[in-house]
């Protein structure tokens, strides 16, 4: 598994947020640490991200952080 650091720019502030990548299957997953929790990011049917988090977890932040990987993966 490969410990990486994404930068991101959210509400006026860079965040640097731990990211590990890693298989899964025949496909992969990307595991971004936000504070306490996890975000898990897989590819879908179509190729594009889909999010895995718990509830309280701030969707606009869920976006912005799929944008920055989806940018990465280009």
């Amino acid at each position: 598994m490969d410990e990486l650091v994404l930068t991101i720019k959210y509400k006026e502030k860079n965040l640097d947020l731990p990211l590990s990548a890693y298989a899964y299957g025949h496909t992969y997953r990307i595991a971004v640490k936000v504070n306490e929790d996890e975000i898990i990011f897989e590819p879908d049917e179509e190729r594009q991200l889909r999010a895995f988090a718990s509830e309280h977890m701030d969707k606009e932040l869920i976006a912005v952080i799929a944008a920055e990987l989806e940018k990465i993966r280009e």
